[in-house]
């Protein structure tokens, strides 16, 4: 039996984190404002003309300090890295760094809250795909149709594992198994020097709970040493009538004495994690994950639950083709 948390949404926080550690060799560099952005502008100007900039940030501290600077010329795009004294130090093309292929093993587990549950512990298969537009995470795949101010993006997530499991919980048994959401909805993700904001709406596209869900997130990013980074971060979750009810209303057909009718209502969660990545090698890297949920009144007072929380935990290793 699981809990309600959309797990392939975990999965997909997961996989995104392997992102900057396979394209910039360090996940989650602090970033800070190191003066005017038209040094760096400028120097890109002077060796390319006709580049067009497209997002300056800069990362580190002191003399570390450095401007990554993303830019087109023609129908490619580059990223370049220029250190304090202005100089580029490093090119790379996105086409190509967005393209890697990254597969390895995941390992996740989270305590139940619904009555009856039991801790669980499972394997999956750690993939990750990004071409800049198209993209596949684990159990999420979707589309960037915009990429500017911030990246918003068409998301498809296979939510698979959400709600209680009549077969592998004796208490909740007599209750109908639940559907698999498949949610669809718009995400939007913009960074702000250290901090990243993130919003994403979503709801059932398979017609499972029929509800909205929408999350807003917000994560500061730490630079531990050239091949360790933590991010801790933060959100909230809206979850309407309809996804509540779904999975922690009591029907009156499956009411009983000690389990009477419940209709939920909307509510919202918190939640607060811990993210650390490490690189290995060149090609292997590590990433653990800890976040824990504190549910509302709306989901903690029905009868088929007996926790206000739950502690989600993966760690996985993966290697960069």
């Amino acid at each position: 039996m699981k809990t309600k948390v959309n797990r392939s949404a975990y999965y997909r926080k997961f996989n995104l984190a392997l992102t900057t550690l396979v394209t910039g060799g360090v996940f989650f560099a602090p970033t800070i404002v190191m003066g005017s952005e038209d040094i760096a502008r400028g120097v890109i100007y002077d060796e390319f003309p006709t580049a067009v900039i497209t997002d300056v940030k800069t990362k580190g501290r002191g003399d570390s300090q450095r401007y990554e600077i993303d830019y087109k010329l023609g129908e490619f795009g580059y990223e370049a890295v220029i250190d304090a004294s202005g100089n580029i130090i490093e090119v790379n093309s996105e086409e190509f760094d967005d393209n890697t292929l990254i597969v390895g093993l995941a390992a996740f587990g989270d305590n139940s809250i619904y009555t009856g549950g039991v801790s669980e512990t499972q394997v999956y298969p750690l993939i990750w795909y990004d071409n800049g537009s198209l993209y596949f995470q684990g159990a999420s795949f979707g589309y960037r149709f915009y990429k500017g101010w911030a990246d918003v993006s068409l998301d498809f997530d296979l939510a698979l594992g959400e709600g209680y499991d009549p077969v592998d919980n004796k208490t909740l048994s007599d209750l109908p198994e639940l559907d698999g959401a498949i949610n669809v909805g718009l995400a939007i993700e913009k960074e702000f020097g250290d901090y990243e904001l993130s919003l994403g709406v979503h709801t059932s596209a398979n017609g499972s709970h029929k509800g909205t869900i929408a999350e807003l997130g917000f994560g500061r990013e730490f630079e531990l040493s050239d091949r360790w980074s933590l991010e801790v971060g933060a959100s909230v979750t809206y979850n309407d009538k309809k996804y509540n009810d779904y999975y922690y209303g009591v029907k009156p057909q499956y009411a009983l004495e000690n389990r009477p009718a419940y209709v939920a209502d909307s509510d919202i969660d918190t939640s607060i994690e811990v993210g650390l990545v490490g690189q290995l090698s060149d090609n292997w890297f590590s990433l653990l994950q800890i976040e824990h949920t504190s549910y509302g009144s709306e989901v903690t007072n029905s009868p088929i639950v007996e926790k206000s929380s739950d502690t989600f935990v993966a760690f996985g290793i993966g290697y960069n083709f």
